[in-house]
């Protein structure tokens, strides 16, 4: 069941991401533009060019986490128990990773299921028969990708049982 209202900072959030990416994309391509150039960019060109990118792919990072988070802000609070597991293996800024499906019990007694990326500080293995907290704005069983965990669940769960 959908909570079938749009949250306006959500909206926003969604509004700076894109902007951020219409700043970053067409500054990353100014930037390699002058690449090939090389010595005959004068040097007050590279500083402003590299700064436009930086900082608009980190603001563009950080609007986008917190988009995610304010799509989930009036969501369901599930606590399910880890069935399965698997380690997936990262890029090499990010090392390993493991995503968990957890199966929850709603307060009508419906189940459902759900697949969590909690990272890569323990062994997949661990994680079997652990209890989880995340979010959800649906009750369907199927909508798989419908969770949000964060640091608020992160901390729920890793106070109630030492992983």
């Amino acid at each position: 069941m959908n909570t079938g209202r749009t949250d306006t900072p959500a909206i926003w959030w969604n509004l700076a991401r894109w902007a951020c990416l219409a700043v970053f994309v067409p500054a990353l391509a100014v930037l390699i533009g002058l690449i090939p150039l090389g010595d005959r960019i004068p040097v007050w060109l590279w500083g402003p060019a590299i700064l436009v990118v930086g900082i608009s792919g980190v603001l563009g990072s950080v609007a986008h986490a917190t988009y995610r988070e304010a799509l989930f802000s009036g969501a369901h609070r599930a606590v399910g128990i880890v069935v399965d597991t698997v380690q997936r293996t990262g890029t090499a800024d990010s090392g390993p990773y493991v995503i968990v499906t957890v199966d929850a019990v709603l307060p009508g007694g419906a189940t459902i299921r759900r697949e969590l990326d909690v990272g890569g500080r323990r062994d997949a293995q661990s994680w079997i028969g652990r209890r989880v907290h995340f979010r959800h704005r649906t009750d369907s069983p199927y909508d798989i990708h419908d969770v949000f965990y964060g640091p608020d669940e992160l901390e729920k769960t890793w106070r109630e049982e030492s992983i």
